[in-house]
């Protein structure tokens, strides 16, 4: 079972949708899916109630399902966890505590702390992917003037994080990104 639930989900015959949502997720094997319910997927744009069948019938055929509770590796297993994914894991839950203050900055008007709490939503680090609000604190950055804020919405809106892609609103987006950026640099006396 161990070695079924160290399967790459890329190479499982997922969908293109279903992929694209895995990816967007930051889903590479099939233990990280097995934890997330029903409920959890649901949550992320794109993935409707058909994808989800999908993904049942996939793990269906490897033995799993949703929702699933794994075991607590042994010491020996333990010494074969890859480095780089354990402190990627100890970074998110450090940056889960800062949640909070961020949120309050955010309330308080400090552009920077929406453009970290906008990051962390789209890529799901130390809270759940959700792209919707990724993209309200992104706005509230861009509407601030906050350059990061309009780089980071036309970025959402070229790849599709949670909505169609468009290049006119890729393209408005980084016009205001050059309008803003220029009337800095002559506020400035670049």
């Amino acid at each position: 079972m161990q070695k079924a639930l160290a399967a790459r989900v890329d190479g499982l015959g997922f969908s293109t949708r279903v992929q694209n949502v895995l990816d967007g997720m930051r889903i590479q094997t099939l233990a990280e899916l097995v934890c997330l319910s029903d409920v959890d997927l649901l949550r992320s744009p794109n993935l409707g109630r058909k994808s989800l069948s999908e993904i049942h019938q996939v793990l269906n055929s490897q033995g799993l399902s949703l929702g699933m509770k794994l075991e607590v590796p042994s010491s020996a297993e333990v010494q074969e966890i890859d480095p780089a994914k354990a402190l990627n894991q100890v970074i998110c839950k450090s940056i889960a505590g800062r949640v909070e203050f961020l949120v309050q900055a955010s309330r308080d008007g400090c552009t920077s702390a929406d453009i970290h709490l906008g990051r962390m939503y789209l890529e799901g680090a130390g809270v759940a992917t959700d792209f919707r609000k990724a993209r309200v604190y992104f706005v509230r950055a861009a509407r601030k003037g906050n350059l990061l804020g309009y780089w980071n919405l036309a970025v959402i809106y070229r790849v599709g994080y949670g909505v169609r892609r468009s290049e006119a609103k890729v393209l408005r987006l980084l016009s205001a990104l050059r309008r803003h950026g220029l009337a800095e640099n002559r506020s400035a006396g670049l």
